[in-house]
């Protein structure tokens, strides 16, 4: 059984009686109060190392894989005092920490089982989508077989599955988990990565692409990166919100106040004229501009941050 440990190391004197005579012998004991296992059974050793009466007794139930147990320092003394370990001279630790190691299985690892267990309906545009999400479980770090598919029920007209995982069946610790879900159509979705706030100009890398089943897609849900990059948004946008047309907008290249050449073209002629900008606007937008030389107010459309063209 292999334990590491972190220690305390006291002396236990006992006196033996030898032909009448007492004669004082030392043995040493390490109190380990940071104990990292990997079965299920904590016996007396693990905690008092170097005893050697009672060491292969079994004292308690290691914690299941990847969590951790804390005994407190009245528990320490019980047990030294069940055994015929107390002593003045010990010293014991407000608590000691028993620690059970375990390897994880995560999501990816129970879909690719689901997924060859379900081979005969699978196509490309299906995903596996679990009724509790996500998925992660410590197991035994000893377990040669992490999990396996103990049975699985697929129901084609509803698209759904119920399956019964087995972790760690190669261990002691093996237990059995249900685990429903249903092989869903879905649509590749680009969505924030991180909040984008109102009038920011979404670049490629504040997304990131999302699987979602096409049933939760929202009318005029924009679903292309190259429809949104470049764009303005017109609200905050939470990480993974769906981004739908009337969230963004050219982004504004002229501001109220903004100088402008006013371009007036017409039979041939073009006339350029110095103006400010009374509104703020995008591209292809017309928007109001004050002629500087006259003061009268005309409209114009956007063609650059610097340009405006008079609409006839």
């Amino acid at each position: 059984m292999k334990r590491i440990f972190t220690y305390i190391t006291v002396v236990l004197l006992s006196t033996s009686l030898f032909e009448g005579s007492a004669k004082a012998t030392e043995n040493l004991i390490h109190i380990n109060y940071n104990i990292h296992v990997v079965d299920n059974i904590l016996y007396l050793n693990d905690i008092f190392e170097g005893v050697q009466k009672y060491g292969d007794i079994e004292v308690d139930v290691t914690p299941e894989p990847g969590k951790t147990k804390v005994y407190s320092k009245s528990y320490i003394q019980h047990l030294m005092s069940q055994y015929d370990l107390l002593n003045k001279g010990i010293t014991v630790p407000e608590k000691i920490y028993v620690h059970r190691a375990s390897q994880i299985v995560n999501q990816e690892m129970i879909e690719e089982l689901i997924k060859d267990k379900l081979q005969p309906y699978w196509k490309q545009s299906l995903e596996i989508v679990f009724d509790l999400e996500p998925l992660e479980f410590h197991i035994a770090s000893n377990a040669k077989i992490p999990l396996r598919i103990q049975d699985i029920r697929y129901i084609p007209e509803t698209g759904r599955f119920q399956s019964i995982v087995q972790f760690a069946g190669d261990t002691e610790s093996s237990y059995f988990k249900r685990i429903d879900g249903s092989l869903t159509e879905t649509i590749r979705v680009y969505v924030p990565a991180r909040p984008i706030v109102r009038g920011e100009v979404i670049r490629k890398e504040a997304l990131h692409m999302k699987k979602l089943p096409v049933s939760k897609l929202m009318n005029n849900t924009i679903v292309s990166v190259d429809d949104l990059v470049g764009m303005s948004s017109k609200k905050s946008l939470g990480v993974n919100q769906l981004i739908r047309s009337n969230d963004i907008d050219y982004p504004k290249i002229v501001f109220k106040g903004s100088l402008l050449n006013i371009i007036y073209k017409a039979h041939g002629i073009k006339l350029s004229l110095k103006g400010r900008a009374l509104e703020e606007g995008v591209k292809g937008q017309t928007i109001r501009v004050q002629n500087l030389d006259s003061h009268t107010t005309i409209y114009a459309k956007v063609i650059s941050p610097s340009e405006a063209l008079i609409i006839n």
